[in-house]
Formats: structure tokens, sequence, C-alpha cells
């Protein structure tokens, strides 16, 4: 993913709801400021990443299961 397309990136799928999406954005720029060797950036954004519950469901809902 291009740079810039990251930040923009980022904004659209939070305010989708996309947590989904969301989480790959910051993982990616979680490992592109590890590569810089920005490891405080990188490593606050893993903590802030952390504390956001993992949302296993697809963002249209494909895959959801309905109980009867």
């Amino acid at each position: 993913m291009a740079r810039a397309d990251l930040p923009t990136d980022l904004v659209r799928f939070a305010l989708a709801g996309d947590k989904v999406r969301f989480r790959k954005v910051v993982e990616a720029i979680v490992a592109e400021e590890r590569a810089k060797r920005h490891t405080f950036l990188a490593n606050k954004l893993e903590g802030l990443l952390g504390a956001m519950p993992a949302d296993r469901s697809a963002p249209n809902g494909a895959g959801a299961v309905l109980e009867q």
C-alpha cells in the first residue's frame, strides 16, 4: 500500500466503522514504522490496537450466522 494511502484509508475505514480494515491499516503502519526503526511510535500504536476488541466478522455481514 502506498504511504499516502495509509492515513486516508485509516480515516475512511474508521468513519465507515470497518474495524477489520481499520485494524489492517494500523498493522501496516506499525510494520512500516518498525522498518524505519521508529519503535516508540510502533509500540504505541500496537498498544492502542491491542486495546481494541478484535472483530472477526466481515464488514458486510458475510459469514454471519443467524440463530433460529
